[in-house]
């Protein structure tokens, strides 16, 4: 982890108090990151722009108004998600 990364980390935990989170976030960041970059996430200011074209490729369908809570994982590929909608009280 860069020495960077590891301030920024720093000043989050000092800004939110909260030694949960800042452990969490210390713990799992860096790899959340290395996740996303491939999929070109940090390619432009807007997540939407960058993960477009590979949901189109794929055919994966878009639901408005869910947040996703977890990714399914079957034989050690993400196949899915699920989650819950912001509008209705629905599980996804």
């Amino acid at each position: 982890m860069s020495l960077l990364l590891r301030y920024q980390i720093r000043q989050l935990a000092i800004a939110n108090n909260s030694p949960v989170f800042s452990r969490q976030l210390a713990e799992h960041f860096y790899g959340r990151v290395q996740e996303l970059k491939p999929w070109g996430f940090f390619d432009s200011p807007l997540s939407r722009t960058s993960f477009i074209k590979l949901v189109q490729e794929r055919n994966i369908p878009l639901v408005k108004h869910v947040t996703v809570t977890h990714l399914l994982k079957e034989n050690g590929r993400r196949v899915g998600a699920s989650g819950f909608s912001l509008k209705e009280k629905n599980p996804f």
